[in-house]
């Protein structure tokens, strides 16, 4: 027993010249014989060349060619013509006997040139008592030669022949006392339907006489010689086949076994096989896929987008997110002057726009007046309205007066803060934590107060229009026109405009470079340690 490779292999060479070894063959045996149409031609070519090994032995030796899945017409001929075979004669069997099982494996590592230990192991995982393996994925080699019994679904993607459909489906439900409903599943890329539906008519065509238009070619399936392969025929008219059943019945000449006026179906004198293993009832209509095809699964219903409601007067416009946007750049220049004074090695070399990211900035502006409101900001705060009555960070919580309203407001900052800070190095203490909620506090009122002198203009701009109503259609169609550009210029808006905010960005770092401020006398933390008050530089907007 040895693979068509090893017959190519040099070494083999002189046994089949040495006569005494010759006399001893008494058969050529080739299994899984379909083989030489698929993989003869692509993939391992050594198979195409076992006619001329054929030819090689005296011509007294039995030639033996097994196959289940050889397709009947050109590819039955194709395995004839290249072993040398006679014409296509039935041999009828009187009776089915099984073959015993016990010690067939050791028997064929015996027979085998060469046998490996290691498929002995994986096969006994597949196969053992144990049966711990739930999912195998294989390549083509599992679709022959390997016998497990209790498959139940084999998937099949991409499949190049109508052969490769039925010989990997055969490896489901072989006991059928261990399987009820085995399933072979073969997934065609929609490109692969459409050239199968193209080469199915074209044969129709074909049979009614009319010219036969060229075979369309899919791109990326190889021959193994840099050509691009056709789509099978077979696979093509198994595709668009109504019943999958009858379509393969016909291709490869098998009997129809659910018909009982198949002559092949009647019982036989002496069946050993149907005493020792139960046989699969077949079901009374096909269950194949055009004959019972599955219901499609449900559309999933679009989730609406959950919308927060905010109302008129609290709503965060473009024009105010360009300039909280610019605010909290500022306010980053100053914390970072206070940095500088610091001598921290690590956080110098970061630089400021690392220290605190420009998209944590542009995240706390998305979510103003959204998930981060003003009136969390207040409350989170109000336990300790200034710096002043905030404990230092170097106080003992033990020996704080209210250990417990700190812990508190720790958790509350830390809800409000926690999605949008994003780097390891910036307000991680509770002091520089609370200064960024009280600054986005203090930009709150200012927002307020933009927003109300806006509503103030647009309101006296509505009283100028009505004092102006004995004017020309002309002049009321342009203050109209010019109320409605106002309107729309304060449009809310649900995404910030990254573009003019990033202009914002660019000429806040202008303004603060220009500027240059001079740092505060003494490191961040330490000024906070001496407790400055609400109107610390670091909250002057």
């Amino acid at each position: 027993m040895l693979s068509p490779e090893m017959l190519e292999d040099r070494r083999s060479a002189p046994l089949l010249k040495d006569q005494d070894f010759v006399k001893r063959i008494w058969g050529f045996g080739v299994d899984e014989v379909h083989l030489l149409v698929t993989w003869g031609v692509s993939f391992r070519q050594e198979f195409s060349n076992l006619g001329f090994w054929r030819a090689k032995l005296p011509s007294r030796m039995v030639l033996l060619a097994m196959t289940a899945t050889l397709r009947k017409g050109k590819h039955f001929a194709s395995v004839h013509k290249t072993l040398g075979m006679l014409t296509e004669r039935t041999v009828y069997c009187i009776a089915l006997l099984d073959v015993p099982k016990s010690g067939s494996s050791s028997a064929l590592q015996a027979l085998a040139v060469t046998a490996n230990a290691y498929n002995t192991e994986t096969l006994e995982l597949l196969r053992g008592p144990s049966k711990q393996v739930k999912v195998t994925i294989a390549t083509d080699k599992m679709s022959v030669g390997v016998d497990i019994s209790d498959f139940e679904v084999v998937i099949i993607t991409d499949p190049q022949t109508s052969e490769e459909v039925v010989q990997k489906g055969g490896c489901v439900g072989r006991d059928a006392s261990q399987v009820r409903n085995p399933k072979v599943i073969a997934y065609i890329p929609p490109k692969r339907m459409e050239e199968a539906v193209a080469v199915a008519a074209a044969s129709q065509e074909n049979k009614r006489g009319e010219p036969t238009p060229k075979k369309p070619r899919t791109k990326g399936q190889s021959t193994g010689n840099g050509r691009e392969s056709p789509l099978d025929d077979g696979l093509a008219k198994l595709t668009v086949a109504k019943c999958k059943h009858d379509k393969i019945t016909e291709q490869f000449g098998h009997e129809d076994a659910s018909n009982p006026q198949s002559p092949t179906t009647s019982t036989p004198a002496m069946d050993t096989h149907s005493a020792s293993q139960p046989t699969l009832s077949l079901p009374s209509a096909c269950l194949c896929s055009g004959c019972s095809p599955e219901p499609p699964p449900p559309i999933p219903e679009k989730q609406k987008r959950k919308q927060h409601y905010v109302p008129v007067h609290e709503q965060v416009t473009k024009e105010l997110k360009v300039h909280a946007t610019a605010q909290l750049i500022l306010y980053r220049q100053r914390l970072w002057d206070s940095v500088l004074l610091t001598n921290k090695l690590q956080y110098i070399m970061l630089g400021k726009d690392k220290f605190f990211l420009d998209d944590t900035i542009l995240a706390i502006v998305d979510a103003l007046a959204m998930t981060l409101t003003k009136a969390k900001i207040e409350e989170a705060v109000r336990p300790y309205p200034t710096i002043s009555s905030f404990p230092p960070p170097t106080s003992d919580v033990s020996t704080s007066s209210s250990p417990l309203l700190q812990h508190t407001f720790d958790i509350a900052i830390s809800k409000i803060l926690d999605p949008f800070i994003g780097d390891i190095f910036s307000h991680q203490d509770p002091c520089e934590r609370w200064i960024l909620v009280q600054y986005i506090g203090i930009l709150y009122d200012q927002l307020d107060n933009q927003r109300a002198e806006h509503h103030q203009r647009q309101k006296e701009a509505r009283k100028g229009s009505k004092v102006t109503k004995g004017k020309t259609p002309e002049d009321s169609s342009k203050d109209e026109e010019s109320e409605e550009v106002l309107d729309s210029e304060w449009k809310d808006n649900d995404e910030l405009p990254y573009d003019e905010v990033r202009s914002a960005i660019e000429s806040a770092h202008a303004a603060a470079s220009a500027a240059n401020p001079a740092p505060s006398p003494r490191p961040l933390m330490i000024l906070i340690s001496q407790r400055y008050s609400l109107h610390h530089p670091l909250l002057q907007i």
